[in-house]
Protein backbone atom coordinates (compact mmCIF):
# COMPACT_ATOMS: atom_id res chain seq x y z
CA UNK A 1 0.00 0.00 0.00
CA UNK A 2 1.27 3.33 -1.03
CA UNK A 3 2.23 5.75 1.92
CA UNK A 4 -0.08 8.46 2.64
CA UNK A 5 2.69 10.74 4.83
CA UNK A 6 1.24 11.14 7.97
CA UNK A 7 0.49 14.91 8.09
CA UNK A 8 -1.76 14.32 5.26
CA UNK A 9 -3.42 11.19 7.07
CA UNK A 10 -3.98 13.30 10.41
CA UNK A 11 -5.79 16.07 8.37
CA UNK A 12 -8.09 13.76 6.17
CA UNK A 13 -9.17 11.58 9.21
CA UNK A 14 -9.64 14.29 11.75
CA UNK A 15 -11.21 16.64 9.32
CA UNK A 16 -14.08 13.28 8.65
CA UNK A 17 -14.43 12.44 12.55
CA UNK A 18 -13.15 9.24 11.59
CA UNK A 19 -10.35 8.80 14.35
CA UNK A 20 -10.00 10.49 17.34
CA UNK A 21 -6.88 12.78 16.93
CA UNK A 22 -5.26 11.23 19.96
CA UNK A 23 -5.33 7.76 19.25
CA UNK A 24 -3.95 8.46 15.78
CA UNK A 25 -1.22 10.25 16.80
CA UNK A 26 -0.53 7.01 19.20
CA UNK A 27 -0.91 4.71 15.76
CA UNK A 28 1.48 7.24 13.50
CA UNK A 29 4.50 6.92 16.53
CA UNK A 30 3.87 3.07 16.90
CA UNK A 31 3.78 2.99 12.87
CA UNK A 32 7.09 4.80 13.24
CA UNK A 33 8.75 2.59 16.12
CA UNK A 34 8.04 -0.44 13.75
CA UNK A 35 8.80 1.13 10.99
CA UNK A 36 5.65 0.46 9.06
CA UNK A 37 2.96 2.41 7.06
CA UNK A 38 0.77 4.04 9.45
CA UNK A 39 -2.48 3.49 7.08
CA UNK A 40 -1.77 0.02 7.01
CA UNK A 41 -1.46 -0.02 10.60
CA UNK A 42 -4.71 1.76 11.35
CA UNK A 43 -6.47 -1.34 9.26
CA UNK A 44 -4.57 -3.84 10.58
CA UNK A 45 -5.84 -2.97 13.82
CA UNK A 46 -9.20 -2.67 12.73
CA UNK A 47 -9.82 1.20 13.26
CA UNK A 48 -10.60 1.60 9.69
CA UNK A 49 -11.31 -0.67 6.68
CA UNK A 50 -9.02 -1.72 4.17
CA UNK A 51 -11.91 -0.16 1.55
CA UNK A 52 -11.55 3.21 3.21
CA UNK A 53 -8.20 3.12 3.57
CA UNK A 54 -8.05 2.84 -0.38
CA UNK A 55 -10.99 5.76 -0.46
CA UNK A 56 -8.03 8.14 1.11
CA UNK A 57 -5.20 7.12 -1.34
CA UNK A 58 -7.39 7.56 -3.97
CA UNK A 59 -8.34 11.11 -2.73
CA UNK A 60 -5.20 11.93 -1.88
CA UNK A 61 -3.81 11.01 -5.24
CA UNK A 62 -6.29 12.64 -7.69
CA UNK A 63 -7.14 8.86 -8.79
CA UNK A 64 -10.21 6.77 -9.64
CA UNK A 65 -10.17 3.14 -7.97
CA UNK A 66 -10.97 0.08 -9.40
CA UNK A 67 -12.20 -3.45 -7.93
CA UNK A 68 -12.46 -6.42 -9.92
CA UNK A 69 -15.05 -7.46 -7.76
CA UNK A 70 -17.60 -4.65 -10.05
CA UNK A 71 -15.57 -4.55 -12.65
CA UNK A 72 -14.53 -7.14 -15.57
CA UNK A 73 -11.56 -7.82 -17.04
CA UNK A 74 -11.24 -7.97 -20.80
CA UNK A 75 -9.13 -10.70 -20.82
CA UNK A 76 -8.08 -9.91 -24.88
CA UNK A 77 -6.76 -6.59 -23.67
CA UNK A 78 -5.03 -8.29 -20.30
CA UNK A 79 -2.92 -10.43 -22.39
CA UNK A 80 -1.00 -7.04 -24.52
CA UNK A 81 1.26 -7.36 -21.84
CA UNK A 82 2.81 -10.38 -20.40
CA UNK A 83 2.19 -11.59 -16.71
CA UNK A 84 5.59 -10.95 -16.10
CA UNK A 85 5.66 -7.39 -16.98
CA UNK A 86 2.23 -7.20 -15.23
CA UNK A 87 3.95 -9.06 -12.14
CA UNK A 88 6.83 -6.69 -11.97
CA UNK A 89 4.95 -3.43 -12.82
CA UNK A 90 1.78 -4.13 -10.62
CA UNK A 91 -0.30 -3.19 -12.95
CA UNK A 92 -3.54 -4.72 -15.25
CA UNK A 93 -4.64 -3.49 -18.42
CA UNK A 94 -8.36 -4.73 -17.93
CA UNK A 95 -9.93 -2.46 -20.64
CA UNK A 96 -10.29 0.00 -23.48
CA UNK A 97 -12.26 3.36 -22.70
CA UNK A 98 -14.62 4.74 -25.66
CA UNK A 99 -12.38 7.02 -26.80
CA UNK A 100 -9.36 4.19 -27.18
CA UNK A 101 -7.33 4.41 -23.75
CA UNK A 102 -6.10 1.50 -22.37
CA UNK A 103 -7.52 1.05 -18.54
CA UNK A 104 -5.10 0.14 -16.27
CA UNK A 105 -5.18 -0.75 -12.36
CA UNK A 106 -2.14 -0.46 -10.38
CA UNK A 107 -0.54 -0.46 -7.13
CA UNK A 108 0.07 3.07 -7.45
CA UNK A 109 -1.50 4.79 -10.74
CA UNK A 110 0.81 7.91 -10.12
CA UNK A 111 4.18 5.70 -10.92
CA UNK A 112 5.30 7.65 -14.12
CA UNK A 113 7.94 5.51 -15.37
CA UNK A 114 5.29 2.32 -15.38
CA UNK A 115 2.62 4.67 -17.38
CA UNK A 116 5.62 5.95 -19.93
CA UNK A 117 6.27 2.09 -20.30
CA UNK A 118 2.77 1.28 -21.00
CA UNK A 119 1.97 3.79 -23.25
CA UNK A 120 5.04 3.46 -25.43
CA UNK A 121 4.22 -1.06 -25.15
CA UNK A 122 0.96 -0.72 -25.73
CA UNK A 123 0.53 2.26 -28.29
CA UNK A 124 -1.83 4.31 -26.90
CA UNK A 125 -2.68 6.67 -24.07
CA UNK A 126 -3.11 5.06 -20.52
CA UNK A 127 -5.89 5.79 -17.94
CA UNK A 128 -4.41 4.59 -14.51
CA UNK A 129 -6.63 3.36 -11.57
CA UNK A 130 -5.18 2.66 -7.92
CA UNK A 131 -6.42 -0.87 -7.07
CA UNK A 132 -6.02 -3.05 -4.61
CA UNK A 133 -2.85 -6.18 -4.27
CA UNK A 134 -6.53 -8.47 -3.73
CA UNK A 135 -7.34 -7.06 -7.01
CA UNK A 136 -4.38 -7.70 -8.69
CA UNK A 137 -3.94 -10.78 -7.83
CA UNK A 138 -7.37 -11.33 -9.59
CA UNK A 139 -5.97 -10.50 -12.48
CA UNK A 140 -2.55 -12.03 -12.17
CA UNK A 141 -4.83 -15.56 -12.02
CA UNK A 142 -6.31 -14.80 -15.50
CA UNK A 143 -3.10 -15.67 -16.63
CA UNK A 144 -3.09 -18.73 -15.18
CA UNK A 145 -6.70 -19.64 -16.33
CA UNK A 146 -5.47 -19.93 -19.79
CA UNK A 147 -2.67 -21.59 -19.47
CA UNK A 148 -4.93 -24.17 -17.53
CA UNK A 149 -7.32 -24.50 -20.29
CA UNK A 150 -4.72 -25.12 -22.69
CA UNK A 151 -3.20 -28.00 -20.42
CA UNK A 152 -6.53 -29.33 -20.27
CA UNK A 153 -7.42 -29.57 -23.95
CA UNK A 154 -3.86 -31.46 -24.69
CA UNK A 155 -4.48 -33.89 -22.20
CA UNK A 156 -8.08 -34.82 -23.60
CA UNK A 157 -6.79 -34.46 -27.29
CA UNK A 158 -3.73 -36.87 -26.32
CA UNK A 159 -6.26 -38.93 -24.21
CA UNK A 160 -8.40 -39.18 -27.68
CA UNK A 161 -5.84 -40.67 -29.52
CA UNK A 162 -4.50 -43.08 -26.90
CA UNK A 163 -8.43 -44.62 -26.93
CA UNK A 164 -8.18 -44.17 -30.70
CA UNK A 165 -5.26 -46.57 -30.96
CA UNK A 166 -6.34 -48.56 -28.11
CA UNK A 167 -9.45 -49.51 -30.23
Amino acid sequence: MIVLPNEILKNMLSSEGIVEVGRLEAVIEEAARKKQNALELLVSKGIISKDYAFTLLAKHLGAQRVSFNNTGIDENVLRLISEDVARKRKAIVFGRDAAGAYLVAMEDPTDLQTLDFLSLRLGGQIRSFLTSDEDLNKGFSLYGKELTQDFKEIIETEEKLLLATIS
